[in-house]
């Protein structure tokens, strides 16, 4: 397993497909698609813990965002905190 270093948050993208199979970001509640994911694991230095993530929470943030990282076959994606914009409580 990975860890992140630093500030890094590295989450799980949830992707949706669409029934003819295109990949579309997470709709919210109002029609409104943006990129969402789960926390997995961050770095050690002090300033996600200010935010108050736990690993599992699910999270917005900006697209196009992070850096894309696979490890054993899975996707993740590795943001910063200041890519986050809204945690889903």
């Amino acid at each position: 397993m990975l860890s992140p270093l630093g500030s890094f948050i590295m989450l799980k993208q949830e992707i949706e497909e669409s029934k003819s199979g295109i990949v579309v970001q997470t709709e919210d509640g109002e029609g409104i698609r943006k990129p969402k994911g789960e926390v997995i694991a961050f770095g050690n230095d002090g300033e996600v813990e200010k935010l108050g993530l736990k690993v599992g929470d699910k999270v917005y943030f900006i697209e196009g965002s992070g850096e894309p990282l696979k490890d054993e076959d899975v996707e993740y994606l590795l943001v910063r905190p200041y890519d986050l914009i809204a945690v889903v409580r």
